[in-house]
């Protein structure tokens, strides 16, 4: 059998009609049914289900409200009188923090309703700043920065409920807290409930630094606290190491330079900034002063020791310029450097850039250096022009690289920027430099970027399951297998790992939320058990009472907080497997046949409710007659024939080849006279377990 992920044409049109939207998987008959109405609330800003929404349905006089759980999933149940007219219903979603949102519809039958909340900025305090040093002015990365309510504050009860506030010390606790970055910068949004603002405590501490504390009123939209300065505490053994490290012939600062630090009572490295900033915070263990040395490397430059002592509550600035080591290969003067044999790729920032228009990092900076024979960065007297270019599907969508060719600097390097389209793929970026005269091609090792896809879209969100019917009703912990194949909008895979949040209505799914591939593929597995799933409303030529039959949907977030979704109808077939004969019976006997003739038998193959069997299930027809005598020219047979399948394939719904077939049965008889005794067996075996029935009758001659 041929495991389905593609639709079927009648699946596809059922799944139109799916509870996805505000669509509703209801043929229209006018009878009353028991409608579920369920939602899923994700914040518009990511795709992350939002806990503790309270949704509020009203219709006519009548109102219910529930809160959604950790899944971000709401579910009413409703009478619905009229399936032709329906009933008009309105739900409201709202929740602290986020600006309320209100749905009215008409419900006839299953409806869901996945909601984005936004985020309501009149709600929250912003809050930014930058912590220095008091006496150098240098940036302090890896500081604590929290603010801080007393655990006694009419206000502070406000906040033990919320996720954000956990107890600092048994008089006070947290409301929110960060780190600095590299720069120094912070910053933190504070969710004020209803309240216009709160007085609360900042703390921002650093080890060998006086902590700063003070209290601020923080107020709904932006505080910008500019720059904290911390002084330095001198009662503690810390002394502070801080410098900048650039070029002896260009003074530009040098990235990724190795310092190391040598003193009695520590050794440490670290690697310049991209402004060239370097720092050390030195524990002297009780000591009022230490001295050491500061060895700075960097390929292609002379290495440079500097002796430096500094006292405890000290910062010392050491400030460094690095020379670049000379040579001459194929150079014109015997001070000069040699000209360009090499490339050395020094960075791609970032290696995975997005699709044009999807909101992520849409380009990629690129920097080589250029090196001569030696392996040393070529200088300015030899600096030539390099060349970019692109290769890869994306450039079809329209990637670019700019500038097309650039200069070489006096440290030997070149940078480029690559701009992303609208395909998504590998890059291939090319760099290379052209000798004059000898026209010699000095090629790049190629640089290999990846240009993702964008958010999920409607019209490329593909739906299916592995099986359509699986024998799952009476038994609890089989499985059926879910996929769902995500494109952005212009047709690529979706972004790896965008969420996809599965649900059923019938048995239970293992991975909810599934997050997407590289191939823009999420999975998940449907296991069988409660709820029993049934679905009212169905066309019961096809689907009976609806018993077994259970929707399974997927639900994403799409561009600007757009909802996108699909489902499938999914048969959970029963146990205890019947035939019957003649459109209901189940035996049949007395039929004849009359030598040279046949008889068509009706049969009716299905699981308890009627519905079809599992794929793979086998069906064995077999027929017995009396022996033929030995002493006798006498012979006759019974032969059986007709539509019956020897194997089931995968069937969602009831009707001929699926659950009704047709049994024939032929027969001969040469020599005799006598009416001759048979009984035809159809025997069936499968998932859902084993049955037959026979067919009795006679032969005249």
């Amino acid at each position: 059998m041929k495991v389905q992920f593609h639709t079927y044409v009648l699946l596809a049109l059922i799944a139109a009609l799916s509870i996805s939207g505000c669509k509703n998987n209801l043929v229209s008959t006018g009878a009353p049914v028991t409608a579920v109405v369920t939602g899923l609330v994700v914040g518009s800003s990511s795709p992350s289900p939002l806990a503790g929404v309270t949704v509020v349905l009203t219709h006519g006089g009548s109102m219910d409200s529930v809160l959604t759980g950790s899944d971000g999933i709401f579910q009413f149940i409703l009478d619905v009188p009229d399936t032709i007219n329906g009933v008009d219903i309105t739900l409201t979603i709202r929740k602290t923090g986020y600006i309320t949102k209100s749905i009215s519809s008409k419900i006839k039958g299953d409806q869901s309703f996945p909601v984005g909340l936004d985020i309501d900025p009149s709600a929250y305090s912003i809050v930014t700043g930058t912590v220095r040093d008091s006496s150098s002015s240098y940036p302090l990365g890896g500081a604590s920065v929290l603010v801080s309510l007393p655990a006694n504050s009419s206000i502070a009860s406000k906040f033990l409920g919320h996720v954000s506030a956990r107890r600092y010390s048994v008089s006070s606790f947290i409301v929110d807290s960060t780190t600095t970055r590299l720069d120094g910068s912070f910053s933190m949004n504070i969710n004020l409930f209803d309240l216009d603002s709160i007085t609360a405590t900042m703390i921002i501490s650093k080890p060998g630094f006086l902590t700063y504390q003070k209290t601020h009123t923080f107020t709904r939209g932006a505080n910008n606290f500019g720059t904290v300065p911390l002084a330095i505490d001198n009662s503690q053994s810390f002394g502070h190491i801080t410098g900048r490290v650039t070029d002896s012939q260009t003074s530009l600062p040098l990235t990724n330079v190795m310092v190391v630090m040598t003193t009695s009572v520590k050794t440490d490295t670290v690697m310049t900034l991209a402004d060239g900033s370097y720092s050390f915070d030195l524990n002297l263990q009780g000591l009022s002063s230490a001295a050491g040395t500061l060895l700075f490397r960097l390929n292609s430059y002379e290495d440079s020791n500097e002796q430096f002592a500094v006292n405890a509550g000290q910062t010392l600035t050491k400030n460094v310029t690095l020379t670049a080591q000379q040579t001459v290969v194929g150079g014109d003067s015997s001070s000069a450097r040699g000209v360009a044999r090499s490339f050395a790729l020094i960075s791609a920032e970032p290696t995975e850039i997005a699709v044009d228009g999807v909101g992520g990092a849409e380009s990629s900076t690129l920097t080589w250096q250029v090196l001569d024979s030696l392996g040393l960065p070529i200088d300015i007297m030899h600096q030539d022009t390099v060349y970019f270019q692109l290769t890869g599907a994306p450039v079809q969508g329209g990637a670019y690289v700019t500038p097309s060719l650039a200069l070489t600097d006096g440290a030997g390097r070149v940078s480029t920027k690559v701009h992303a389209g609208t395909v998504a793929g590998p890059i291939q970026v090319m760099a290379w430099l052209k000798r004059e005269p000898t026209g010699e091609i000095v090629q790049a090792s190629p640089v290999l970027l990846i240009e993702d896809g964008g958010f999920p879209d409607q019209a490329h969100f593909s739906f299916g399951v592995g099986k359509l019917n699986f024998a799952g009703y009476d038994w609890v912990g089989r499985t059926d297998n879910i996929l769902v194949q995500a494109g952005d909008k212009y047709g690529n895979p979706v972004h790896p790992n965008t969420a996809i949040y599965f649900t059923s209505t019938g048995g239970g799914i293992t991975t909810a939320p599934g997050y997407t591939n590289s191939t823009g593929q999420a999975s998940a597995t449907l296991y069988s058990g409660d709820p029993l799933p049934r679905v009212y409303g169905l066309d019961s030529t096809l689907y009976g009472s609806g018993t077994g039959y259970g929707w399974v949907k997927a639900v994403t977030q799409g561009e600007n907080g757009a909802v996108i979704s699909d489902s499938a109808l999914v048969l959970f077939s029963a146990s205890s497997p019947r035939i019957l004969f003649n459109a209901g019976s189940s035996q049949m006997t007395g039929d004849t046949i009359h030598s040279g003739g046949s008889i068509s038998i009706p049969v009716t193959i299905s699981d308890r409710f009627g519905n079809p069997l599992e794929s793979g299930t086998t069906i064995a027809v077999s027929v017995k007659v009396p022996p033929q005598p030995s002493n006798s020219n006498a012979s006759w047979s019974v032969d059986a024939g007709g539509n019956l399948p020897t194997v089931l394939a995968d069937f969602l719904t009831r009707g001929p080849l699926r659950t009704d077939f047709v049994l024939t049965l032929s027969g001969s008889e040469i020599g005799t006279s006598q009416p001759v005794a048979f009984t035809a067996t159809i025997t069936v075996s499968g998932p859902n377990g084993t049955a037959s029935n026979s067919v009795t009758g006679t032969l005249l001659p």
